[in-house]
């Protein structure tokens, strides 16, 4: 009974090894820019966040760009960066810090997901906010969210991008205040001790 037993537990193990061990399938590597072990960015998610930054730098240095040598009518794939020298041209500017951003973002995610950290009702309630700010600018506008979104950030973008992103900029923003409260916290015990 005990060598019938150790047999049909040897099968278990066998079989829980080879069903513990099978492969996950491919991602198509089409269908994201990035990702992590549990999350993806999709071309539209830093289409969104390239169109955005670069905006709101022209939006910034409009009294000097042509002092630092941007040109809004070109091509930024033509025009040689010059506030970074590490930097071929101001796409490569502007690509290499969405790429940097949306690293950060999905590995504040991961973290987020491994301490089983979720986004709260707030959360959630200014992601809706800052999305219905792109909505009301699109009726502003006369335009359809989507029509909106193409002229605005690029051909492509979708509702879902934008979401996905404000999603992942919210987790990273809850992710900065956690750390920055437990450096207080940290603080405030190094200096009472």
């Amino acid at each position: 009974m005990i060598k019938k037993l150790s047999v049909i537990l040897a099968i278990a193990v066998i079989l829980g090894c080879f069903s513990g061990c099978k492969e996950e399938p491919e991602r198509d590597v089409s269908d994201f820019a990035m990702y992590s072990d549990n999350y993806e960015v999709s071309e539209g998610m830093v289409k969104h966040y390239f169109n955005l930054q670069y905006k709101s730098f022209v939006n910034v240095y409009s009294d000097n760009l042509e002092n630092i040598g941007l040109d809004t009518s070109l091509p930024l794939s033509e025009q040689k960066c010059t506030i970074d020298s590490s930097k071929a041209t101001w796409y490569d500017y502007f690509m290499d810090s969405a790429k940097e951003k949306f690293s950060q973002l999905l590995a504040v995610r991961e973290q987020a997901k491994a301490e089983g950290t979720e986004l709260s009702s707030k959360d959630l309630r200014s992601i809706e906010e800052n999305f219905s700010l792109i909505k009301e600018a699109a009726e502003n506008l006369d335009l359809s969210l989507e029509e909106y979104l193409g002229e605005n950030f690029g051909d492509g973008v979708s509702e879902e991008d934008v979401r996905a992103y404000l999603e992942l900029e919210q987790f990273g923003s809850k992710y900065y205040d956690k750390y920055i409260s437990s450096l207080y916290v940290h603080w405030l015990h190094f200096h009472n001790s």
